[in-house]
Formats: structure tokens, C-alpha cells, sequence
């Protein structure tokens, strides 16, 4: 297995990464991927609805705000849920409050030839460099 880190937080940007990584993966891809900012996902929200399609399993963590105040109803559970309404296809989409448990979950669908990709332009960079040190353990 593979764990990637990508600075991709623009919808456009997280269908071009994730179509590559079609192209190299075997297995599943699984994403985790942190909203970077409220206004971005309300500005692109039908976008970001969108842009996971190359997916297999996707985790969404909670808005990184960058100093934003939330923006209602604006969250990873609403985009979770509005993906799941308009993807008829993958239902391996779930919304992650809390990042270390999240590890767990990850480890038990993980399997030879998956590749896990983190995505996003917060925190999440650090999240990624601790999965894969949890995944050398």
C-alpha cells in the first residue's frame, strides 16, 4: 500500500489527482479529505459534490476553517450527505468527526494494491505522515 499527501483543496484539482491516481492504482483508492475553508465549499459545493466520483471509499473530515467562521449548513456531514444523494453508485462515503479513530476504520478496509490519498491544505498533511507511521507499527 501507498499513502499519499496532496495539496488538493479545488474540485478541479481533486479530479485531476484522483483520475492520476486511477491510472496507478490496482486496488481501491481511498480518500480523506478536509474541506479547506467554509466559503470555498459553499462557493463550489456542487462541485466538490462532484469530484470524488474516482473514489472507492471517501472519508470526510470536519472544515479546516482558516480563520472563517462556519457557514450553515456549510459541514463534512452535509456534504457527505449531499454526495450519497447524488451518487448512486459508491455508498463508502462517511463522515469522520473525530481523525485517530479514523485510522482503525482505514486499516480494516485496507488491502494489497489499495493506495490511501489524503487531500487538502490544512492540518490534514500531518494526519497523512501519522497514518503512514501507523501503518509501519
Amino acid at each position: 500500500n501507498k499513502v499519499f499527501d496532496d495539496y488538493a483543496h479545488h474540485p478541479i484539482e481533486i479530479s485531476a489527482t484522483l483520475s492520476a491516481m486511477r491510472e496507478i492504482t490496482k486496488g481501491k483508492i481511498i480518500v480523506i479529505f478536509e474541506p479547506h475553508r467554509y466559503s470555498r465549499l459553499k462557493e463550489l459545493f456542487s462541485d466538490f459534490v462532484k469530484c470524488f466520483k474516482n473514489s472507492d471509499i471517501l472519508f470526510v473530515l470536519p472544515v479546516f476553517p482558516a480563520g472563517e467562521k462556519k457557514i450553515k449548513p456549510y459541514t463534512n456531514k452535509y456534504l457527505v450527505n449531499s454526495i450519497l444523494n447524488n451518487n448512486n453508485n459508491n455508498k463508502n462515503i462517511f463522515c469522520v468527526d473525530k481523525p485517530l479513530p479514523l485510522f482503525n476504520n482505514i486499516k480494516k478496509v485496507l488491502l494489497p494494491n489499495d493506495n490511501v490519498i489524503f487531500l487538502g491544505a490544512g492540518p490534514i498533511t500531518k494526519l497523512a505522515y501519522l497514518f503512514s507511521e501507523y501503518l509501519d507499527k
